[in-house]
This record gives C-alpha cells, sequence and structure tokens, in this order.
C-alpha cells in the first residue's frame, strides 16, 4: 500500500469522489452531487492506493497557518476494521507536521468516536447533529516546535526479555543510541511531551501506551532502518504465524515479510495470514475442529490461559497442524509460547534480527 497526496485535477479524485458517495452518503440517501464541493479544491487531498486502487481517503482543509480540518475520512467498506484508517490518519498527521501545522480539528461521527479517541484526538464531549447524525468535535494538537524532532522512546518486552535475554539486550544496545529506552510500561508514570512515540512490539504494551501517545512498532521501525545490520539466513524457508491482535495494524504485516526478505528468507504463507489470522496463542483462539469446539464449550466465558494444560495443549496443536514448514516465525510472545505448547518449532522474528537463532 502507498500513501499519496493528490488534486482535485488528478484522476485519484474521481475515485476518491466515488469512495465519498458510496460510503459517506449513500447510506443516508443523500448524493455529493447536490452538495457544494468549491472547498475541494483548497483542501490537500491523501489517499491510501494498492495497485492504482484508492482504498481509503480523507481531506485536511487550511483553517488558518497552523491548523488542518480533517474531513471525508472513508475506507472501502469491505476493508473497514482493518487498520487502514489509523494508517492514513498517521500519514496525515505526518504531512500537516511536515509542512508546520500545528493543529488539527474534525467533526467525527459518533460511531467513529473511538476510533479517534484511541489516536489520541480530544473530544469536547459536546453532542451536535450534522448532516443528520451525531457527531462530536476533536481535535490533536501536533509536535511542530522549530528546531525538535518527534522523540522515539524504546519500550522493551518484560515477557521477551525473560525468555530471550540475549536478544533483548542487543536490540537495546542497538536502539540505545538513536533514543532512551523506558522501563516497564505498566509502572512508567512519565509525562511525555506530545508528538512522542513509543516504539514496541509487545502487543500487550501497545495496549497500555496507545491512549497516552503515539505507538510504532519495532519491526516497522527497522524496515525503515538502512544501517540495521540484517543477518543472512538464505535457504530458510518458514511460516508466518501473524497475530489476531494486530488485525487492524497492515503496516505490521507488511513490514513482518519485508524484513524476513531481507534476511534471504523465504515466507511460505498461511491461508489464515494476515488479518485472517484466527491465532494468539492461549490468549486467543478459534478451533475448528468439532472435538476442540465441544473441548472449548466446557468452558464458557473462561479465557484459554485459565483452562486445564492439556485442554490447552489440545487446542494448540490444532494451529501448529495447519503449518507446512518446519519453522514458523513469531513476532507476539503469546504467539511463540501457543506454537510451542502445541508441539511446534517457533522462532519470534527478534531472535532472527539480532542473529541469536542457531542457523
Amino acid at each position: 500500500m502507498e500513501v499519496k497526496i493528490y488534486t482535485v485535477a488528478s484522476a485519484a479524485y474521481e475515485q476518491e469522489y466515488d469512495l465519498r458517495n458510496r460510503v459517506l452518503r449513500h447510506p443516508l440517501g443523500m448524493d455529493l452531487g447536490n452538495e457544494d464541493l468549491s472547498r475541494d479544491v483548497q483542501d490537500f487531498h491523501i489517499g491510501l492506493f494498492e495497485g492504482g486502487k484508492l482504498l481509503a481517503c480523507l481531506l485536511l482543509h487550511p483553517v488558518d497557518n497552523g491548523t488542518l480540518q480533517m474531513r471525508q475520512v472513508c475506507t472501502e467498506p469491505e476493508l473497514q476494521g482493518k487498520g487502514l484508517g489509523r494508517v492514513l490518519v498517521r500519514a496525515a498527521e505526518d504531512f500537516a507536521r511536515e509542512n508546520k501545522y500545528t493543529k488539527i480539528v474534525l467533526h467525527g461521527r459518533e460511531s467513529a468516536a473511538g476510533f479517534y479517541r484511541k489516536l489520541g484526538y480530544a473530544c469536547d464531549e459536546v453532542r451536535f447533529f450534522e448532516i443528520g447524525i451525531p457527531h462530536f468535535s476533536f481535535e490533536k494538537k501536533l509536535n511542530t516546535m522549530k528546531g525538535r524532532k518527534t522523540m522515539n522512546i524504546y519500550f522493551p518486552s518484560c515477557n521477551f526479555t525473560k525468555a530471550s535475554p540475549l536478544a533483548a539486550k542487543k536490540i537495546r544496545e542497538y536502539l540505545t543510541g538513536q533514543m532512551p529506552a523506558a522501563g516497564c510500561c505498566r509502572f512508567d508514570k512519565k509525562d511525555y511531551a506530545p508528538g512522542t512515540t513509543a516504539v514496541y512490539f509487545c502487543k500487550a504494551c501497545r495496549e497500555v501506551l496507545e491512549p497516552k501517545m503515539d505507538t510504532e512498532n519495532l519491526f516497522v521501525y527497522l524496515d525503515r532502518d538502512d544501517s540495521f545490520p540484517w543477518p543472512d539466513y538464505s535457504g530458510l524457508t518458514v511460516n508466518i504465524q501473524d497475530c489476531w491482535r494486530d488485525r487492524e495494524h497492515p503496516e505490521i504485516f507488511d513490514a513482518v515479510r519485508s524484513v524476513l526478505r531481507k534476511m534471504g528468507v523465504n515466507i511460505i504463507e498461511m491461508e489464515e495470514n494476515r488479518e485472517k489470522s484466527v491465532f494468539c496463542g492461549n490468549l486467543h483462539f478459534e478451533p475448528k475442529k468439532p472435538e476442540n469446539i465441544a473441548l472449548m464449550a466446557k468452558y464458557p466465558g473462561m479465557p484459554v490461559y485459565e483452562m486445564p494444560e492439556e485442554v490447552q495443549a489440545a487446542l494448540m496443536r490444532e494451529q501448529v497442524e495447519k503449518y507446512t514448514c518446519p519453522l514458523v516465525v513469531t513476532y507476539c510472545n503469546r504467539c511463540t509460547t501457543g506454537v510451542k505448547t502445541g508441539g511446534g518449532q517457533a522462532v519470534h522474528l527478534l531472535e532472527l534480527a539480532m542473529g541469536t537463532h542457531e542457523k
């Protein structure tokens, strides 16, 4: 996927007009053809494309020298809930910072309020109606102070550090030259400056950090790092166990595959890959075998990790049976443990990246 900025004079605008109409107006019995679209000429148009097809879009309207209004945010219906909106909004914020804007404001539909709050937008909690449906006003201040760059802070994974101390030590040493490292995210009470980004790779860390600051996955970060010394695993063929908890983060799926290719690893994709994954170790699993469905039914409402060990092992074995390669690459602590519980051979991607996995 590729983010592009375009104008009303481009062919992309025709796709945008159609997408906005289908997603934002037709469900309400309305049509953009009946509206004054003169503002579109003044706006910055930002779209997420794949193979020339527009998947998601938004508009940024200059309010004054320091403020942009975000509007007309929409995603192809069949792709909603897969993280494309998040990617697009982050790209819009980067564009705003690069062009010296310090604030983004927007009128968000009540149904999308949680989406904007999760991305750090403050809501005034005053409900009003626009185009016949309830909205709230949101705003987010951006860190674009002159001479100051956005600050990254590395949040290591406590569980990974326990499981793979050498790899954890090596990545911390590498990143120390680029950013400070924090302690455990659950006990970190520091107030970070606006615009600070937490670089993480633990899903639990992300859940703790997202309400407080911007976040970026470690593998997304390393994939952009031209100086990172990727080890060579040419000849190694693996399956990738995508994590169910990343189903709204397509940027992670892309980065994981990109860095594996940089290490010479051959990838055999699973049918349940990317956002189709139903697995996160003993935190989340969706069995298909009748006997395992019946097994889980004996423990209604109970998380998998609280079930008897023999039940967990049976469920994890079902997942391991889906693999077509002897080695499975994971990038989630829960997934790693789950594969091993089911009798499979798993290696965490960070072990590969740090060269601590035996070739």
